[in-house]
């Protein structure tokens, strides 16, 4: 986050850490770690600028199992069409045009993690129900 602080700070940006504290070590390449987490906390913020309204992002970890860990980034933004859900972790895949082509998540996510024997996952936000209108 504190890579990201100028940005999230001029976009009006609420950053909530939710960080477990008694989380075990893990391993991996922490520069690629770094880089897929960095990926995803930008992602959310473009997703967020799209909205032309100040937004929230929410930073979790979590234990999962004995020894796995679990990290999220959410964020109140518009959300990942249901149609291109099961491909944003395909290399290389962007809905960013050129321009923002840089900007790739999915692959440094996917690769970061495989080495780990990790998982990407997109969860998307629950829905209200079929009265929800």
């Amino acid at each position: 986050m504190a890579l990201l602080a100028y940005q999230i700070r001029v976009n009006g940006i609420d950053a909530q850490p939710d960080l477990d504290p008694g989380l075990p070590a893990i391993h991996g390449d922490p520069h690629q770690l770094q880089q897929a987490i960095l990926n995803l906390v930008t992602n959310a913020l473009h997703a967020l600028g799209e909205t032309g309204r100040p937004g929230r992002i929410v930073l979790r970890t979590s234990r999962r199992g004995a020894d796995h860990v679990q990290f999220e980034v959410e964020d109140d933004g518009p959300g990942i069409p249901e149609q291109i859900r099961t491909r944003i972790f395909d290399p290389f895949f962007t809905t960013k045009g050129r321009a923002r082509a840089r900007d790739w998540a999915c692959p440094s996510s996917t690769g970061s993690s495989r080495p780990t024997a990790g998982a990407s996952k997109c969860i998307p936000p629950a829905t209200a129900g079929p009265s929800s209108g």
